[in-house]
């Protein structure tokens, strides 16, 4: 995974809306930027997963729990982000090496911009 740190300068509002958590088996991401916020002028990416939060690793974190983290920043909110990565699955790729196709299965991974 691509990982990036963006530091956004408090306080709030931020300028993003948070999705997934522990409580929903998703990764913590990023879902909607404002545009002009903060969070878009600190380069925040739709899509993005947030890995930690002021340095505490969102592994197992709640959404409830992560919103109350990123609450709590008064004068600097702290984000380590992973670009998204998708499999891909059942992919048709052309062969370079001869005029053969070939199916990928759940061995190639995109980073998404």
């Amino acid at each position: 995974m691509s990982a990036y740190t963006v530091s956004l300068p408090g306080p709030g509002p931020w300028g993003f809306r948070l999705q997934g958590g522990k409580d929903f088996n998703m990764p913590l991401t990023i879902s909607r930027i404002t545009p002009g916020s903060k969070a878009a002028q600190g380069n925040l990416i739709q899509g993005d997963v947030i890995v930690a939060i002021d340095g505490v690793s969102t592994e197992g974190m709640t959404h409830l729990e992560a919103q109350n983290k990123i609450k709590m920043a008064n004068y600097n909110l702290a984000l380590t982000m992973a670009k998204e990565i998708l499999p891909l699955r059942n992919l048709k790729v052309k062969v370079f090496q001869g005029s053969q196709e070939g199916d990928v299965m759940d061995t190639a991974r995109v980073d998404v911009k």
